[in-house]
């Protein structure tokens, strides 16, 4: 007779799903805050939890996310590294996305963290692009 744990175990095995990934923490974006303005040409330290610090295929986008502008990934500031739960990367003063080139200055963003595969990601908060100073303005 099959046992219903056999059975379940089969499924998981079927389905991809491993006990091990399933284990480990969502992503959360930890920095930038929820409302933070960032300056242009300022090196930021986007920060985050979650995930298994072994991962190498994780990666960190900038979300586009002003009304009037494509609602997508328009920079790169991790790609497919190591999950260190830090990055240092510099906000541009433009974005060239597609055919569109624009300023950042003004326009509200937020940062993606996830897995090279999908199976873990997060969305943090939004923040805006100001002109060119020392730091971050923070709540």
């Amino acid at each position: 007779m099959i046992s219903l744990r056999s059975l379940l175990l089969a499924g998981i095995f079927l389905s991809g799903m491993t006990f091990a990934e399933s284990a480990y923490a969502p992503f959360a974006v930890t920095f930038p805050y929820a409302g933070a303005t960032l300056a242009v040409g300022e090196p930021v330290t986007i920060t985050w939890t979650g995930g298994d610090p072994d991962w190498t295929d994780v990666w960190v986008t900038l979300i586009e996310l002003t009304p009037g502008y494509p609602y997508a990934a328009v920079a790169v500031a991790l790609r497919a590294d190591l999950n260190s739960y830090a990055v240092k990367w510099t906000i541009p003063a433009q974005i060239d996305y597609g055919s569109a080139h624009y300023q950042t200055t003004g326009h509200t963003y937020q940062f993606s963290v996830y897995k090279g595969d999908y199976t873990f990601y997060a969305y943090g908060p939004r923040f805006t692009v100001g002109p060119s100073r020392s730091g971050c303005a923070c709540p």
